[in-house]
């Protein structure tokens, strides 16, 4: 597995509590991002191609996703430019 220091990286982390981390070149401009982003929310699912196949994830698995580098631009709904202080 590539280090997710690689420029571009996804941390999926699962219902079930699992977690996959895929790293992959720059997807196109900050504004191609943004636009994926929203794709990838509207079509229920998550497609990763990775060197020999093909991943499909229904969203519906998917607790949350951790991306670098920020999708741009950002949906209104974001709260932009915050610092998480901790969990409990």
């Amino acid at each position: 597995m590539n280090s997710i220091n690689s420029e571009s990286f996804m941390i999926v982390h699962f219902t079930n509590g699992k977690k996959q981390t895929y790293s992959f070149p720059t997807q196109g401009s900050k504004v191609m991002r943004g636009k994926l982003a929203e794709e990838i929310f509207n079509s229920g699912q998550l497609m990763i191609e990775l060197e020999n196949k093909m991943v499909m994830i229904p969203l519906a698995n998917v607790l949350y996703v951790e991306m670098k580098p920020i999708p741009s631009p950002l949906p209104n709904v974001v709260f932009e430019k915050g610092t998480f202080l901790s969990e409990t």
